[in-house]
């Protein structure tokens, strides 16, 4: 897909959960989700860094137990430093947000 798009992807009761699929080329950013009928609703923000899931960016990942293990876990290890004194800490990455999406 070479272009933004906005799908419903479940709805129960209230609330509806949303899969946004992006161009490959898309800009890494903070972007803003808005819905339009009768006027503009603004429903929030994202911030896209890559697409792994689109085999035209450059970090497709074709494997999904890779995908598990990279992309979608909700905690790992984060590393911080200087080029000769790196430190590592365990790091909760809270991806579970309002927007349930894939980004």
């Amino acid at each position: 897909m070479n272009q933004w798009s906005v799908a419903v992807s479940s709805h129960l009761g209230n609330t509806v959960s949303l899969t946004i699929y992006s161009p490959p080329d898309a800009r890494i950013g903070r972007y803003s989700l808005t819905m339009k009928q009768v006027g503009s609703t603004r429903l929030g923000d994202f911030v896209l860094l890559f697409n792994p899931w689109c085999p035209g960016d450059s970090v497709y990942m074709e494997n999904e137990e890779e995908l598990k293990e990279y992309v979608l876990s909700q905690d790992g290890l984060i590393f911080r430093g200087t080029e000769k004194h790196i430190t590592h800490c365990a790091w909760n990455f809270g991806q579970v947000i309002g927007l349930e999406s894939r980004v």
